[in-house]
């Protein structure tokens, strides 16, 4: 079979911005300009005269590779519909060469994206190797018996819609044997910072690959590049990481050498960085820098709107009002916000005709605020003012109160805290029922149980973590608690790194304090553990210990004390009732063997609460510990505040609830 294909430097270009913009065809002959080759030099092949294009390939048959995906599937079933029920079904490329089957000849077909016939590579090279950013393009060429329509698989169906709606019902004399009308999808962006994407590759640890891929996605969209994903990157690179130094919602993109660094003061902040990244920020390869613009509150003020959001709405709709709820202190729709302009305790409403502006010194100060305008002040269209009058205190010398719960609800809030079981063993049941964790009379309450199931006999909470919904960043955190101290309670106030913000392939770990079922003591350390390896690893030297006195151990189950965990920037200590029992340098001094040494330790932590116990079934087993028969149970475990306080400019409080939506 002789095919007669003219390959015309002028292969007809159609932008791709919508399907229904208009295209021209081509005649290829002698007077068609400087072909390549003798076969463009010799008149064109008419097709056959139909009245549609639809007409001569009534009896074709639709081939797709035997190994095509989901784009070329749907074209198929998009051409086989646009055919009729009277045409031949479909097939696919198979041969069966060891059953001495070839490829056929002399078929009438219509060759989707990427067969083994002939025609098809043919086409495909041609279309790829037309332009570099090529994945988004295609093209349709007449053969003599077949219609080709090259391109990549998910393009596949928007080049048989664009045959369907512009091909199929015109006349084939409109058309040629070796005609092709190519497809060229137009892009957005044609560089990067200057430089073309073309050869370069993304570079971020495991913990940013969500924005990683958001990068990849959005470059393949607006260029038309395909970048690789590759943790340590050589050569022209993009590298995403987050850098401390910058404020949280503040990101930099900047060019060095054939590196674009992209670096945010928060991890979720670099969404917006790819954002305008893939807008064409940079362009001019000099330093961009932005902030973010997304809703994910960044502050214990935004966190608190968040909350309340609802119900605002609902209270001003009500008032006859449908203002937009923002925290930009713009001053217009209902705007609310905390600022150091204002005295910590001082709240003000101004109440105007086009919104409502509520200015708070302190993120409880606005608690108080809102709650006056949910019941009704200032709705009526009058301006108010006031003061703080809660317990809590709002600053603890140079630092200030950014997160606190003080379990005054009739259950655990679930903005702050989930159940998520840190600790588990085969004869203890980590229970979420009443009887082991509830929120009552101002006080988180966790309580262990002697069960009556023989497989099963103990019972205890599950941890009450804030895993998912907080994590945080230096600053002093400090519970005042009634912990158990008696035999076979192994009561906890502990930490972890969420994977979400780690900087290292491992998760650190740190117990603020533990009670190993002694009577007068509590004990901190600090951990590493990768669980892809198994591996773990603990502080050189070991636990370090804090001893009541004498005097208050007979009374020490029944009282208060005060629990405290100080982070630095160089620093993390340890305190009861203020006193500081245990302090370690974190920026490099300390062994952890194959962890290196104080890497990831400035990673932010989750806080978990766990009422464990030591029975015949633990896996560590110290000496004394174990509950005994005449251990009284329930074992009770009772926290009646946690507070955390920062100093401003210096920690981070992460609403992760948002961070993984």
């Amino acid at each position: 079979m002789q095919q007669h294909i003219c390959r015309h430097p002028m292969r007809i270009p159609v932008i791709l911005l919508t399907l229904l913009l208009c295209f021209s065809l081509f005649s290829c002959n002698a007077e068609g300009g400087t072909g390549t080759g003798t076969e463009s030099e010799q008149p064109k092949e008419s097709l056959p005269v139909f009245d549609c294009v639809l007409d001569m390939v009534a009896d074709y048959t639709v081939v797709r590779s035997d190994v095509s995906g989901d784009g070329a599937k749907e074209a198929m079933s998009l051409l086989r519909s646009a055919l009729g029920e009277n045409a031949k079904p479909p097939a696919t490329d198979w041969v069966n060469e060891r059953g001495g089957e070839t490829l056929p000849a002399n078929n009438r077909e219509i060759l989707l994206g990427a067969t083994n016939r002939a025609s098809s590579i043919l086409e495909q090279e041609e279309l790829t190797s037309a332009r570099p950013n090529h994945s988004r393009d295609f093209s349709i060429t007449f053969y003599t018996d077949e219609v080709v329509i090259a391109g990549a698989d998910a393009i596949l169906p928007t080049a048989v819609q664009y045959f369907i709606d512009n091909m199929l019902d015109a006349p084939t004399a409109q058309f040629a044997i070796g005609e092709t009308v190519t497809v060229q999808h137009t892009y957005a962006l044609d560089a990067v910072c200057g430089m073309s994407p073309s050869s370069m590759v993304i570079s971020a640890p495991d913990t940013l690959q969500v924005y990683a891929k958001q990068l990849q996605d959005g470059l393949y969209a607006a260029a038309g590049y395909v970048l690789p994903l590759e943790p340590r990157g050589d050569g022209a690179r993009i590298t995403l990481s987050v850098d401390p130094a910058l404020m949280p919602k503040q990101y930099r993109i900047s060019v060095k050498g054939d590196e674009v660094q992209m670096t945010a003061g928060n991890s979720i902040t670099l969404s917006s960085a790819v954002d305008a990244l893939v807008g064409g920020a940079a362009s001019d390869g000099k330093t961009y820098e932005g902030e973010y613009t997304g809703d994910v509150p960044f502050t214990p003020g935004e966190f608190l709107l968040s909350r309340y959001r609802t119900a605002l709405t609902e209270a001003l709709t009500a008032a006859g009002k449908s203002y937009p709820i923002t925290a930009r202190g713009a001053g217009d729709g209902f705007d609310a916000i905390v600022t150091a302009e204002l005295d910590a305790a001082a709240y003000t409403v101004e109440v105007t005709d086009t919104g409502i502006s509520v200015r708070a010194g302190h993120y409880l100060a606005l608690e108080q605020a809102l709650n006056e305008i949910l019941a009704g002040k200032g709705l009526d269209g009058t301006s108010f003012s006031g003061t703080y009058s809660g317990d809590v205190p709002l600053s603890d010398g140079d630092m200030v109160l950014v997160w606190n719960d003080e379990f005054d609800g009739g259950t655990l809030d679930p903005d702050r805290w989930t159940l998520n079981a840190k600790m588990n063993q085969g004869d203890i049941k980590n229970g979420t029922e009443e009887r082991n964790v509830t929120v009552t009379d101002g006080k988180l309450l966790m309580r262990s149980w002697r069960e009556e199931d023989p497989e099963v006999p103990y019972s205890t909470n599950t941890s009450v973590t804030t895993d998912g919904t907080m994590s945080f960043r230096y600053g002093y955190l400090e519970i005042y608690a009634n912990v158990p101290f008696m035999r076979g309670a192994w009561p906890s106030f502990w930490t972890q790194s969420k994977d979400i913000h780690r900087t290292v392939d491992y998760m650190t770990e740190v117990d603020i304090f533990e009670i190993f079922g002694v009577k007068n003591g509590v004990s901190a350390q600090l951990h590493k553990w990768n669980f892809t390896t198994g591996q773990h690893c603990q502080l050189d030297y070991g636990r370090k210990d804090y001893y009541f006195d004498k005097e208050t151990v007979p009374t020490l189950n029944d009282e208060y004390h005060r629990y405290g965990f100080g982070w630095t920037p160089t620093q993390m200590y340890f305190t009861v009732d203020g006193e500081t029992f245990f302090a370690h340098d974190i920026t490099e001094n300390g062994n952890f063997g194959d962890f290196g040494t104080m890497q990831g330790f400035q990673d932010p932590l989750f806080v978990i609460f766990n009422n464990f116990l030591f029975t015949d079934g633990s896996s560590w087993k110290p000496s004394g510990a174990l509950v005994t028969d005449d251990t009284e149970f329930p074992i009770e475990y009772s926290i009646e505040w946690i507070r955390l306080y920062q100093k401003p400019g210096e920690g981070d409080i992460f609403y992760d609830a948002y961070y993984q939506k």
